[in-house]
């Protein structure tokens, strides 16, 4: 099993590699075929943990799922200027984030810190979205879009930055510590994205790095299905 994840993980780090100098370049042709192939690499790296005696099958299934809508999201994400595509993209990360945030909460449930966190983050947003990217929004024709895409993160965000205050036992310490990582660099990722879609100062500028956080972040979710045992079965 070691060797498997072994493999898999040379190929996730190439791959991405690749994904991040093509994004850095804006090879859409070189993108077509190695962004969908990361991500799809990410489904298989999760799938690992339905071959191991003790893992919670549904979780791991779930984890697939919300990496499946991210798959399909990442298919029509090519050319950040193609509002058509970039919105389809937009409805499946999406549904990646309702996946994320639905198995976190039937795995974990919704302590007292989440639901402070809940609407500061909501707060946090709006102010954000106002003083960077309201006018590049406005421009895109992608105000609502946005919007409730910002709320599935606030919620998402609420449930993964207080993991530790929740004291089941139906994830381990471990899975904690890569959901927490992980969902934070995805978002670090999207936020680099939003810089450079709806903020004019960025629009021209090579996007590489939201592309990289975006693996990392993916990888460490998918080894919270893959690698480690939950104690509840």
């Amino acid at each position: 099993m070691f060797l498997i994840w072994l493999i898999l993980i040379s190929f996730i780090l190439i791959s991405t590699v690749v994904y991040t100098v093509a994004r850095y370049k804006n090879q859409f042709i070189v993108l077509r075929i190695v962004q969908p192939l990361t991500t799809l690499l990410f489904v298989i790296l999760a799938s690992v943990g339905t071959l191991r005696y003790g893992m919670h099958h549904t979780y791991t299934m779930l984890i697939m799922l919300a990496l499946t809508f991210a798959l399909a999201g990442d298919c029509n994400l090519i050319e950040l200027k193609k509002n058509k595509y970039f919105l389809i993209a937009i409805l499946f990360y999406w549904l990646g984030l309702v996946s994320y945030s639905t198995t976190f909460t039937i795995f974990q449930g919704v302590s007292k810190a989440s639901l402070i966190l809940f609407p500061i983050l909501i707060v946090i947003t709006l102010i954000t979205i106002k003083k960077f990217f309201w006018e590049g929004m406005k421009k895109n024709n992608m105000v609502a879009a946005i919007l409730i895409y910002c709320l599935a993160w606030c919620y998402l965000l609420s449930i993964t930055l207080t993991l530790c205050f929740n004291s089941t036992l139906l994830l381990s310490t471990l899975q904690k510590v890569l959901i927490m990582l992980g969902t934070g660099l995805y978002f670090l990722g999207d936020l680099n994205l939003s810089f450079h879609k709806f903020n004019e100062k960025f629009e021209n500028k090579p996007y590489w790095l939201g592309a990289l956080l975006y693996c990392i972040g993916q990888t460490l979710v998918a080894l919270s299905a893959s690698l480690f045992t939950i104690y509840n079965i």
